[in-house]
């Protein structure tokens, strides 16, 4: 399992550090919603987080637009 997957998951108190050796994972609808919040938090850190930005950019304003989009989109508050 990708190592950012796995830390996402423990952060949502979803199984076991060692996911690799056969351990578990709890999926209760709680954990997959705090799951999901987390990674659509992981995409918009990498759009409002990227190296091409800069504050007064028109880049930067896009980004910015983008990020909200997404949480809009998901529901993910601010």
């Amino acid at each position: 399992m990708n190592e950012k997957f796995k830390l996402l998951a423990l952060e949502a108190n979803m199984g076991t550090a060692d996911f690799d050796a056969g351990s578990y994972y709890v999926a209760t609808p709680d954990k997959m919603q705090k799951l999901c919040e987390l990674i659509v938090r992981e995409c918009v850190g990498v759009v409002e987080g990227g190296s091409f930005l800069h504050d007064q950019a028109p880049t930067a304003q896009f980004a910015r637009e983008c990020s909200s989009a997404i949480k809009r989109h998901f529901g993910v508050e601010e």
